[in-house]
């Protein structure tokens, strides 16, 4: 007990970077007395025991983060209470009959142990409602072998690998193509340190390929019927290669009088122009996405709110 007095938790919320919204709340662990620069070493000096007694704090501010808002958090878990076979029991035997669904993160700075032996451990977390996640990934011992040989739910790629990315094009291929593998593999990510537009579109579509930002600027729907034929589209990577679109049709979403993306429907063949009605439900379905978004952004008072009076700090 010791430990947990010198320890305070804070919440740092995960966001939808393109909805500008917060959908999860990562608990974390600061320690009076010690440095930024030395937590890890403080952490790494902890025992199996101690250890455990720190995620079962912070899984308890878990549970009343979901119980009461109904948000769903993540912890990091050290991977040494997975190699000791009393506090590995102990943490099973806590979660036992959990209904809140919480994600537990195993960091790939220290080595993880076995496949063959961690994995039925993930497999029985997984039934006590718990997800799996590999934090930090690209900072560590592990290696790609991590994607086949653990059963992972999310891969978290570490935010060095976003550093500059929005000007550093092999940078942001290579990011794009592990992206790419996780996925492959039915597995989710999260990029961490995506904060801005930029970033965002150099993991994904090239900004100056994509049709969504004829969409995003137009006053209405935008729509290309044959992009094979379209001079502003004939030569685009998208319409020669892979996902070969031919039809376009997008709405832009829009919340609080601000363009947040577009609501589009795809084709590889050509098709004719939408009807008046197609449109207006096109139109409905952004507006319904529009106002989605904003309700939800009511979760950054909300978590505020919970912060205080469970007095655990958020970051900004």
């Amino acid at each position: 007990m010791t430990v947990l007095r010198r320890i305070r938790h804070v919440g740092q919320a995960i966001v939808d970077v393109e909805e500008g919204v917060p959908t999860k709340v990562e608990l974390l662990s600061r320690v009076d007395g010690v440095e930024a620069s030395k937590l890890e070493e403080f952490f790494e000096s902890l025992t199996p025991k101690e250890s455990l007694d720190v995620v079962l704090k912070q899984f308890e501010l878990a549970t009343s983060f979901y119980g009461t808002w109904g948000v769903p958090c993540s912890i990091n878990v050290d991977n040494k209470i997975l190699l000791n076979e009393s506090t590995r029991a102990e943490l099973l035997e806590r979660l036992t009959d959990n209904k809140t669904p919480v994600t537990f993160e195993f960091t790939e700075i220290f080595p993880m142990p076995p496949a063959q032996m961690v994995n039925p451990i993930f497999g029985a977390l997984r039934e006590c409602s718990v997800e799996v996640a590999l934090d930090d990934f690209g900072t560590g011992f592990n290696g790609m072998s991590l994607f086949v040989d653990y059963d992972f739910d999310v891969v978290k790629v570490d935010r060095v690998l976003i550093s500059d990315i929005a000007s550093r094009t092999k940078k942001a291929k290579v990011l794009g193509l592990i992206c790419d593998m996780i996925k492959s593999l039915g597995k989710s990510h999260v990029v961490e340190g995506l904060d801005d537009e930029a970033s965002l579109c150099a993991t994904g579509t090239a900004r100056e390929h994509a049709f969504c930002n004829y969409t995003i600027v137009s006053e209405a729907d935008f729509e290309v019927l044959d992009a094979t034929l379209d001079p502003r589209f004939a030569d685009n990577p998208l319409v020669t290669g892979a996902p070969h679109i031919v039809y376009y049709c997008g709405v832009p979403i829009t919340a609080k009088s601000r363009r947040l993306g577009a609501l589009c429907i795809l084709d590889t063949e050509a098709r004719p122009a939408l009807t008046h009605v197609q449109r207006r439900i096109l139109s409905a379905m952004a507006e319904q996405v529009g106002r989605e978004i904003e309700n939800r952004r009511v979760i950054r008072q909300a978590l505020a709110s919970l912060a205080t009076s469970l007095d655990l700090q958020m970051l900004q």
